[in-house]
């Protein structure tokens, strides 16, 4: 009896511990609307998390394609590990800040993004290339081959201890 009471005990221990990352972030609020709407803002995200928002479009790309374009890219460059993180670099040039991983352009940084955040271009495309460079590295961490294992592990103890408890 004392060994069921013991597992149980460490089952609801253990359980929240995995389930963290599935809890909610932060309170749900309702928009509010303003008298002046603020211009449009949307986030470039990886493997769906935010990374940077912008809140213009570029030459032919409207806001949201420009988005998803450059949401593509971070996906495709992080899931490419032969390029390392410190290889994504800011090219100025005359009116553009170009963010690149070696010879691949992963964005644009526009005197337009830069009027809308109130910072140089320049200071501007570096704060998107330190973004960029910390999504990717913990991209590449989460879907490592070591957490993964521990995470299997894990999950595999945590239901072994469920099923010793359901039938002991």
């Amino acid at each position: 009896m004392i060994f069921k009471q013991c597992l149980l005990l460490l089952c609801m221990l253990l359980i929240p511990v995995f389930s963290v990352s599935a809890a909610p972030k932060g309170p749900k609020t309702t928009p509010v609307k303003a008298a002046f709407a603020p211009p449009a803002e949307e986030p470039v995200l990886l493997a769906g998390k935010p990374v940077l928002t912008l809140g213009t479009g570029v030459l032919s790309f409207t806001l949201s394609e420009r988005v998803k374009a450059i949401s593509g890219r971070l996906e495709t460059l992080a899931r490419e590990r032969l390029i390392a993180v410190d290889r994504i670099t800011v090219v100025e040039a005359e009116t553009t800040s170009d963010i690149v991983a070696q010879d691949r352009v992963l964005m644009t940084v526009t005197d337009a993004d830069a009027r809308i955040a109130g910072k140089a271009r320049a200071e501007l495309a570096r704060e998107y290339a330190e973004k960029i460079r910390t999504a990717v590295a913990a991209y590449r961490a989460e879907r490592s081959t070591k957490v993964l294992l521990i995470d299997t592990l894990q999950a595999l103890v945590v239901t072994a201890l469920l099923v010793l408890l359901l039938l002991g």
